[in-house]
């Protein structure tokens, strides 16, 4: 399947009525993928959970992101044609427990490959279709005809769904925590002064941008360090709000016990997991400027100083 078969054609006359006309699911069901490479190319969908009738989860398998891995890849404006879902009809989306903010067609997001969720991430893709009596809560939709003991379920799945996502986004933002460590050590030894020799040999444009390059180290490293220390003392740390967010879901999450104020209690986790969230963007974006803006910045300039060098020991032979 290429990006074409799994575009959503303008002015098709489907709109929701694919989601609309579906019956509630009540186990997984499969939906074979369109202009697909093989038997193996479907995706699981749950269409209409209990308590939530404007709610579709999907999850994509293994075989079929290995079977469009090679420049055919999946995007989430073609899993919306398959079933067929308009845009228009989407109230939130919610793709491996990261929340979307979809307002039109021509949004990226929806133009994006899928790619396979991390070990530890939410597997899921949820879409809330938009409906004249619905709202939605956390990751979840209900209808105003949903009961007070249904709503209480839709908050505690909003508030598991969260915690989940965190979970996953911790296991990332321990390894993007190594990989700062490890790329701050290679900055700061990269940030230093030119030998006596590479100065002799180096002219006044070299030190120009060996200067520049430094200013590029000490700004990369101050940036890393402000998300390092961000990640080991900030609210999404052990020192910040995570161990009581972490005891509400254990005592009553998982037990199912009476949880009092709990709407309020959901928009803490799901704030909670937007900050986790932001901070993973964070140090994945600061680490990747950091490695092309400093680290492979510096070491282009020692190299090019480098071949003057040793080009001079040479001619001294």
């Amino acid at each position: 399947m290429n990006d074409q078969n799994l575009s959503l054609n303008e002015g098709s006359s489907r709109e929701a009525a694919g989601f609309n006309q579906r019956a509630a699911s009540t186990n997984w069901e499969p939906i074979s993928l369109s202009g697909s490479l093989g038997p193996t190319s479907i995706i699981w969908a749950w269409f209409k959970p209990q308590g939530v009738p404007n709610q579709l989860t999907m999850t994509i398998p293994a075989e079929t992101f290995q079977e469009h891995a090679s420049g055919n890849h999946l995007t989430l404006l073609g899993l919306l044609n398959e079933i067929p879902i308009e845009v228009s009809q989407l109230a939130r989306v919610s793709l491996f427990g990261t929340p979307i903010e979809i307002s039109c067609q021509d949004h990226p997001a929806i133009h994006q490959p899928i790619l396979p969720p991390g070990a530890g991430i939410d597997p899921h893709i949820h879409l809330i279709i938009a409906g004249e009596a619905t709202t939605v809560v956390g990751n979840v939709a209900e209808s105003s005809s949903v009961s007070s003991d249904d709503r209480v379920k839709n908050l505690r799945r909003a508030i598991e769904l969260d915690w989940n996502a965190v979970r996953g986004m911790e296991t990332q933002l321990k390894i993007l925590r190594k990989q700062l460590v490890a790329l701050l050590t290679r900055l700061n030894s990269l940030n230093r002064d030119l030998s006596p020799e590479e100065n002799l040999h180096s002219d006044s444009l070299d030190v120009r941008e060996w200067q520049d390059a430094r200013r590029w180290l000490r700004d990369m490293s101050s940036k890393m360090t402000r998300y390092l220390k961000e990640y080991d003392i900030g609210m999404t740390s052990s020192a910040g709000n995570r161990h009581r967010l972490n005891q509400i879901y254990q005592q009553f999450i998982v037990t199912g016990l009476p949880l009092e104020g709990i709407e309020q209690i959901q928009h803490e986790f799901e704030a909670y997991r937007r900050m986790a969230h932001n901070l993973m963007q964070g140090m994945s974006s600061s680490h990747a400027i950091a490695k092309t803006e400093g680290e492979q910045r510096a070491q282009q300039v020692l190299r090019k100083i480098a071949v003057k060098t040793r080009a001079a020991r040479i001619r001294k032979k």
